[in-house]
């Protein structure tokens, strides 16, 4: 992850959608990202989905391990 936040600067355009589905968990108390992000990124998907996840913060899978794992789960199980 640490290289994707480096190549944030060459802000590379993208010709073309992304057709592997995809799925955003997001923590709405995240204080590092905002929830923009999120959303703007699945613009560019074209089977997408998001799950929000109300109290916790940039560490999601750590502070809600078992909704995250369960999210997980049910996406990679179609």
């Amino acid at each position: 992850m640490l290289n994707w936040y480096r190549a944030l600067r060459f802000r590379p355009s993208l010709k073309q959608r992304i057709t592997t589905p995809t799925l955003v968990l997001w923590g709405m108390q995240d204080q590092a990202l905002e929830y923009g992000l999120a959303e703007r990124s699945l613009a560019f998907c074209n089977d997408r989905g998001l799950q929000t996840f109300e109290k916790a913060t940039h560490w999601v899978q750590r502070e809600e391990a078992s909704a995250v794992n369960a999210a997980l789960l049910a996406f990679l199980d179609g």
